[in-house]
């Protein structure tokens, strides 16, 4: 886990539009966590589209944070330092959602984040949180 995470932190495209939007990423994860069985390249997408799908909704000086938890299934949280608008969790569970917004790009990389993870049987959640 941590040579992923590595990678995705040492991802040229995802250091561009971070820096570019002016977002910190930060990745926590206990040194516990145990090798997974996956494919790494869907694996990158799915954060990558994640974090791409979220920093649309972010600002400057903002930052989101991923922490990843093992029990039988990998968990991943994503927390972000701003309340996303309500329409966008929803995405995460219902295509029917995507197209009814100005923005349908940035959904639809959000729920084919949600598909690589399912894919994976892993446990996607995000939380709103204040700064």
């Amino acid at each position: 886990m941590r040579d992923f995470f590595r990678s995705l932190q040492e991802s040229k495209s995802l250091k561009t539009m971070l820096a570019r939007k002016g977002v910190h990423l930060f990745i926590e994860m206990p040194d516990s966590l145990v090798e997974f069985v996956g494919d790494r390249i869907k694996g990158l997408q799915l954060f990558t589209n994640l974090i791409d799908g979220l920093v649309h909704y972010l600002e400057r000086g903002d930052s989101l944070r991923i922490s990843a938890t093992e029990s039988e299934q990998l968990r991943v949280k994503i927390t972000v330092s701003r309340a996303l608008p309500q329409g966008i969790i929803p995405i995460l569970y219902d295509t029917r959602y995507i197209f009814q917004s100005e923005h349908p790009e940035d959904q639809l990389k959000l729920y084919l984040a949600k598909n690589i993870a399912e894919s994976h049987r892993w446990t996607l959640s995000a939380d709103n949180t204040g700064t």
